[in-house]
């Protein structure tokens, strides 16, 4: 095999990819304290972590110059703020009587602010199914 057959990966985006991913579900696995999380706690912890790229949204419209800045911040932002904010959301989860499942689907894109956004809104129980 020589080296014109081996494949081009870009391990930056892997490792990105994998980070993406990998951050979520570990946060989501260890996450068994049996703790709650309120409404305003995970409305907090939302905006902490969606709001960067909010923010990012809007500077690229004002300075569309700077969208390689502003996207690699915002993409650092996220894998920093995931940890915490998918523990957050596993622990309102629970407080809403979600199972595990919907939790593990936050982690697709898109699915998750929907997922966040009816967690807001979802009042809490007291039995839940989210440990079996």
């Amino acid at each position: 095999m020589g080296y014109s057959d081996v494949p081009n990966i870009d391990w930056f985006t892997v490792g990105g990819v994998l980070a993406y991913f990998g951050i979520p579900l570990l946060a989501i696995w260890y996450e068994d304290s049996r703790a709650t999380a309120s409404r305003t706690t995970f409305a907090f912890w939302f905006l902490f972590y969606l709001g960067p790229w909010i923010l990012a949204g809007v500077g690229i419209r004002f300075y569309p110059e700077w969208i390689a800045e502003l996207g690699a911040a915002a993409s650092i932002w996220l894998l920093v703020a995931a940890y915490p904010f998918y523990k957050v959301l596993a622990r309102r989860a629970r407080q809403a009587g979600l199972e595990r499942v919907y939790v593990y689907r936050a982690i697709i894109p898109g699915i998750n602010i929907a997922i966040s956004i009816a967690l807001l809104f979802m009042p809490a129980k007291n039995d839940t199914k989210f440990h079996d």
